[in-house]
């Protein structure tokens, strides 16, 4: 955190974007402290939520002021369609709608399809994928060929605090 404080104190920063948990290393970072020094500094946050879906984290209650979700890998969930959603207040979203409305970039109705089929099963889908990677984690932290197991409920793990404040699930 530290190095960021520098960066914001010392740029004129007006947007701090990351990625939580990071890929590949699911890396999480504290969005709330990170959201409470942007925002006094005067930078908007913006978290990159697809790794952790909006199943697992809730970024906007966090404190991130914009939330962008890549409907390809878990959304969609067939990796048949490419696709993305920005969520945030109404403010912040009316110019990326009006970026949008401007220069293209609207799904077509059958892609749309694509993604609202995904969306149904999303939520399924994540708690299997989150029960079995708690299952492969605990067998591979007792492996002894095993040195770093990166989940949150694993004693190895290296963020374990960060990960619980941050994901619901997973």
């Amino acid at each position: 955190m530290d190095s960021l404080k520098k960066e914001l104190d010392e740029n004129n920063v007006s947007l701090f974007f990351t990625e939580t948990p990071t890929n590949p290393f699911l890396r999480c970072i504290d969005i709330k402290l990170v959201s409470e020094l942007c925002h006094q500094n005067g930078a908007l946050v913006c978290i990159d939520g697809t790794f952790a879906t909006p199943v697992n984290q809730k970024a906007l209650t966090l404190g991130a002021d914009i939330v962008v979700n890549f409907g390809t890998k878990f959304i969609a969930g067939h990796n048949d369609v490419i696709s993305g959603c920005v969520s945030g207040p109404e403010e912040l979203i009316a110019q990326v709608r009006k970026f949008y409305h401007l220069n293209g970039g609207v799904l077509d109705p059958h892609a749309a399809y694509m993604v609202l089929r995904g969306m149904k099963t999303l939520h399924l889908r994540v708690q299997y994928q989150n029960s079995l990677a708690l299952r492969m984690a605990q067998f591979l932290e007792e492996h002894p060929k095993s040195s770093v197991v990166r989940i949150r409920t694993c004693k190895m793990y290296l963020d374990v605090y960060e990960s619980f404040r941050t994901l619901i699930e997973g």
